[in-house]
């Protein structure tokens, strides 16, 4: 989860976190519009809080496409 307006994002990322999948948002001091990314944080849905300049590196890592 990048950046957004509203609250829905942490209904997904719970499921995903219940179906054993891994949720990655964007720190929010690095987005726009940071209520999605926020909400997710503060209801412990996020596996990884991470900066916008380490994500492309983190997302080829756990995708074992380097």
């Amino acid at each position: 989860m990048l950046t957004g307006i509203g609250d829905d994002g942490d209904k997904g990322f719970a499921r995903i976190r219940a179906e054993n999948g891994e949720t990655i948002v964007q720190d929010t001091q690095c987005c726009v519009f940071p209520n999605l990314t926020d909400n997710a944080i503060k209801k412990g849905v996020a596996h990884m809080v991470l900066d916008e300049r380490i994500l492309p590196e983190t997302l080829e890592f756990l995708t074992g496409e380097r």
